[in-house]
């Protein structure tokens, strides 16, 4: 969800002696002229960990301008692990081969950062403008801005009559990006005025995605939609009072909703907490952790979710070990086993087929058989046969193994609040657990129950029923074509996802916008606060490598900010 690029560096190959800055070869933590600058923090960071460099002299001399030149090898050492779309090189009449960066600003011209002057000229001595510098830091990021580019500029900036006409639409790509630092007045864009080191170190740590290192108040982005804003480094929604943040050294660690750390940053991957437990990764060793940071459980291999208190853990194969939360061995079984529900495991049989069911203390509850079966819920599970040659149906049987409902859908779910959504003549309906058709098939999509409400679809567009079958919410959500996600979510404590068109937002059970449906996607909803994306796209690519017109698409959301808004926010 952010961009993590595997390396920064400010240098030149060739001619370093032609630059007007030089690398010094000691290394650098802290930079004597920057321990009162505003982004001090943030050059800090690049300097130690990202190959930002300062002169010999040990200075960093944030306010010395950048050229065209230093600006292209920036691009191209920033963005090395990117892929762009690619355009053939050009010679520029004042660049011959022979200068120090000769090699980076043919790159950045076949990237398509710069594109040179129309006499053919690149101007590589010249100092860069910060409208500019602007320009092209966004042209390789993914931000899409409002489409009244002139009216969202305004509320941002306080100048914007002095933005050249031809980068106003990437100026406000880049606000929405959060690139855009102005110290010390944050409306002050001052186009024209030369990029300097400092100021431009600070738009690369919000490119890099470096986070806690840059002071909020000089970001322009106007009114800032998030409450918990995308520099707190947050890459999950909340979950039990905890959200997975990336510190400015790359690491995960948890934070709670006021953005203060109470995990710190130290791992390399971290699940959100899920029945009190969360899974964290350093190097290959895995361990199983409280909301405090206590270990409970560790291994030098992989540890899957938590479920009904128990965890699987891969042994030689094809054994499994079950584990409980106090980190205690349960027992083992010589074949994969699926996670918990409703207090038993599905078992599959890998060698030689079959699925059966054991209990949590490992013994076999459903012996093996060859049909294929999923996990039980609310005490029935589905059971898949083919009734007919070429005709596989659906049924549910019950924890003793028999078919209690029998195998005649085209497709079903899950069983939630004692009803399943089940498919017949091409249509959706739902089902008691006898089996008793209580809605019947209408829907072209459904999705199971919660909390009383069902989201499905109707002739084209979706909505909510209750569990009698009536509308309760009705509102024309949709989703761009092809794309991966509902148009609505199942509500969770009173509040739902929906979507309308290619903007989210979110839905109480009254049907009221808790949160307004002007965010490009929303990943999810808890303690008051929605992670929510702004400034990215939906866009549909390829999937496959047919011919047109069968080969297949999907719609996929890209770019954007992430971070937190509050439920409160109107």
């Amino acid at each position: 969800m952010v961009c993590s690029l595997s390396s920064f560096l400010l240098r030149a190959s060739g001619a370093i002696a032609a630059l007007s800055y030089l690398l010094s070869t000691l290394p650098v933590s802290a930079f004597p002229d920057t321990q009162n600058y505003w982004a001090s923090d943030c050059i800090e960071r690049l300097s130690s960990g990202r190959g930002w460099v300062g002169y010999p002299d040990g200075t960093f001399r944030p306010d010395a301008s950048i050229t065209r030149a230093e600006f292209a090898t920036m691009m191209i050492n920033a963005f090395r692990t990117h892929s762009f779309s690619e355009r053939e090189a050009i010679t520029f009449k004042d660049v011959p081969s022979s200068h120090w960066a000769y090699q980076t600003i043919k790159r950045s011209y076949e990237l398509q950062f710069f594109s040179g002057y129309p006499d053919r000229t690149f101007r590589p001595n010249q100092p860069i403008t910060r409208t500019e510098a602007f320009v092209v830091l966004q042209s390789a990021s993914d931000f899409t801005a409002p489409e009244d580019t002139e009216a969202f500029l305004n509320q941002v900036f306080d100048d914007v009559d002095a933005i050249p006409n031809y980068a106003k639409e990437a100026i406000a790509n880049a606000a929405i990006g959060r690139l855009i630092l102005n110290y010390p007045q944050v409306r002050q864009l001052r186009p024209t005025e030369p990029a300097t080191r400092g100021e431009m170190a600070a738009s690369f740590c919000q490119v890099l995605a470096i986070s806690r290192t840059l002071p909020q108040a000089y970001i322009a982005v106007g009114e800032d939609p998030f409450d918990l804003p995308p520099e707190l480094g947050g890459i999950s929604e909340f979950s039990e009072g905890l959200a997975v943040f990336r510190g400015p050294n790359f690491k995960m660690g948890y934070m709670n909703p006021q953005g203060e750390i109470v995990i710190p940053a130290q791992y390399d991957y971290a699940s959100i907490f899920e029945d009190g437990i969360a899974r964290v990764r350093t190097g290959s060793l895995w361990q199983a952790i409280t909301p405090e940071g206590q270990v409970i459980l560790e291994q030098n291999g992989y540890i899957g979710e938590f479920s009904e208190g128990l965890v699987r853990l891969g042994r030689s194969y094809p054994y499994t070990a079950i584990y409980d939360r106090e980190g205690e061995f349960l027992f083992e079984i010589d074949h994969f086993i699926e996670a918990f529900s409703d207090g038993l495991a599905l078992v599959k049989l890998q060698e030689r087929g079959g699925y059966g069911f054991v209990d949590r203390t490992g013994a076999y509850v459903i012996d093996p058989q060859p049909d294929e079966v999923s996990s039980f819920s609310e005490g029935r599970a589905w059971i898949l046969q083919e009734t007919e040659p070429g005709k596989p149906r659906y049924g549910f049987i019950d924890k003793t193994g028999k078919i209690v409902i029998e195998p005649v859908y085209e497709e079903v779910k899950a069983f939630s609040e004692g009803l399943a959504a089940v498919k017949v003549g091409g249509l959706w309906g739902y089902i008691d657990r006898s089996g008793t058709m209580v809605i019947e098939p209408q829907f072209q999509q459904a999705q199971p129950f919660s909390e009383g409400l069902a989201g499905v679809q109707g002739d084209s567009t979706w909505g909510y029923i209750n569990s009698q079958g009536t509308w309760m919410i009705e509102g024309g959500f949709h989703v761009p074509e092809f794309a991966q996600v509902h148009p609505i979510e199942p509500f969770e404590n009173g509040l739902a996802i929906a979507r309308i068109g290619d903007r989210a937002g979110v839905k109480d059970r009254q049907a009221n916008w808790v949160l307004p449906v002007e965010f490009v996607d929303i990943a999810g909803v808890s303690d008051g606060l929605a992670f929510v994306n702004v400034g990215g796209r939906w866009t549909t690519e390829v999937t496959g490598t047919n011919i047109p017109p069968d080969y297949p698409r999907r719609s996929v959301m890209t770019g954007g900010r992430w971070g937190y808004s509050s439920l409160r926010y109107k």
